[in-house]
């Protein structure tokens, strides 16, 4: 009882945030967001973290630009929590400007299945919502939350735009790999550490990632498809997608390269744009 009371007590902000930013117009919560995440940015423990990742990275910055790079990203994290609430509503559909992807038109209606990867930059939530969109709805697993009364908010909000959506553990794999065995789309995120991974070049480090979309990909002989969000000065959402090409008659050996190629172009992605990315994110093992 006392940790149901506790669990209330802790999802009562998350509520309050949530019913202030859904009554909101989509523009004016997404400005309040990133003014709250800018402020709250300094004020946080785990901005250590990203500190800390920026000089890893990309050491050859000076302080007053890595400085500049993480008030972006808070801005950007507080943005896409307060957009959250209006994802998968026509007020955030005439947001999403996508132009005609050649690489998605192919994949469109065939019996083919398709990993479909992104990575943490700009709004992430984006990236199914744009998979769908294009007419490919993606089968996900994701990690709940450790409040189940926030979980059940946020999986509330998901199941407007995400088809077929189940929790990370042997159970969503098996969703998983029955949907690639029925021909659908699978997505997953690649950018997070994976202590189980395999250690793949990512900057300047080896860093923890997991294998587990390019084995299903060599195993069920599924195109892989890496796509980021972009989101433009006026606050519409647009995609970038790109194939993945893997090895002609690819075997185990070759998962390694194929994530270190996989790894670099996300590196280029946020090179390009350092604001988009999470960088709280602990990526790299501590002892470097």
């Amino acid at each position: 009882m006392l940790k149901q009371i506790r669990y209330a007590l802790e999802a009562l902000p998350a509520y309050l945030a949530y019913g202030l930013f859904a009554v909101l117009p989509l523009p004016l919560a997404s400005r309040m967001g990133a003014t709250l995440g800018r402020w709250l940015g300094r004020l946080l423990p785990v901005r250590r973290v990203a500190e800390r990742n920026l000089a890893l990275a990309m050491p050859e910055l000076s302080d007053a630009r890595r400085a500049a790079i993480l008030r972006g990203m808070w801005e950007q994290l507080g943005r896409t929590l307060a957009e959250f609430p209006h994802l998968g509503r026509l007020s955030f559909q005439a947001h999403l400007k996508l132009t005609p992807s050649p690489v998605m038109d192919a994949l469109r209606g065939t019996s083919s299945p398709v990993v479909f990867l992104a990575g943490h930059l700009s709004n992430w939530e984006v990236a199914p919502l744009a998979a769908s969109r294009y007419g490919l709805p993606l089968v996900l697993t994701y990690r709940q939350t450790n409040n189940p009364y926030v979980n059940w908010l946020v999986e509330g909000v998901r199941r407007r735009y995400i088809p077929a959506a189940h929790r990370k553990g042997r159970g969503g794999m098996r969703h998983l790999i029955r949907a690639l065995q029925r021909g659908k789309a699978v997505g997953m995120m690649v950018d997070q550490k994976e202590n189980g991974g395999l250690a793949v070049p990512f900057f300047h480090a080896p860093a923890m990632t997991t294998p587990l979309p390019v084995q299903l990909a060599r195993k069920l002989n599924a195109p892989v498809i890496l796509a980021r969000t972009l989101r433009d000065e006026d606050g519409c959402y647009s995609m970038e997608i790109l194939p993945m090409p893997l090895p002609s008659g690819m075997t185990e050996a070759d998962d390694a390269e194929v994530l270190a190629r996989i790894n670099r172009q996300l590196e280029v992605w946020i090179r390009e744009r350092p604001e988009d990315w999470f960088w709280l994110h602990r990526r790299w093992p501590k002892e470097i």
